[in-house]
């Protein structure tokens, strides 16, 4: 009968690791996987779903020895869509106007921690928007 500890080494070992970088990507040390393969420590649950993870593989196929171990581990090779990037159109016309006011804002707001660019375009629209409202014209004109 093949034990958990045989079937992390078989695993290790057809991805190419040793105990060493396993350790690493688990976060013990090389001495405790070690004694983890050759049967004289258990294997903790977060364990165990971390090997699954780093494997690629499910819990079951480690904890299952009937099952011959697949290993494939993948290469991430990151690959993000890019949104395409949101533009304000400011007539040129306002462009000075629109200076004015995104400095004032990130004068008075920038440096807080919850302050990101979705907060400073709402606040542009809220500020030209009043502006609006109060004078029937916009302030900066940004679309």
């Amino acid at each position: 009968m093949v034990s958990i500890g045989q079937r992390i080494k078989t695993f290790r070992k057809a991805a190419g690791m040793n105990q060493e970088r396993l350790g690493e990507l688990l976060s013990i040390s090389r001495p405790t996987v070690s004694q983890i393969e050759n049967g004289n420590r258990k294997v903790y649950a977060e364990e165990l779903k971390g090997l699954a993870d780093i494997f690629n593989t499910s819990t079951d196929s480690l904890l299952n020895p009937q099952k011959s171990p697949t290993v494939s581990v993948k290469e991430s090779k990151a690959v993000y869509e890019t949104k395409p990037q949101i533009r304000i159109n400011v007539p040129q016309k306002n462009i000075e106007k629109f200076r004015e006011v995104l400095l004032y804002i990130l004068n008075e707001v920038g440096a807080k921690p919850n302050i990101g660019e979705t907060v400073i375009y709402k606040l542009l629209y809220f500020i030209d928007f009043d502006h609006y409202e109060r004078y029937e014209e916009q302030l900066i004109g940004a679309t």
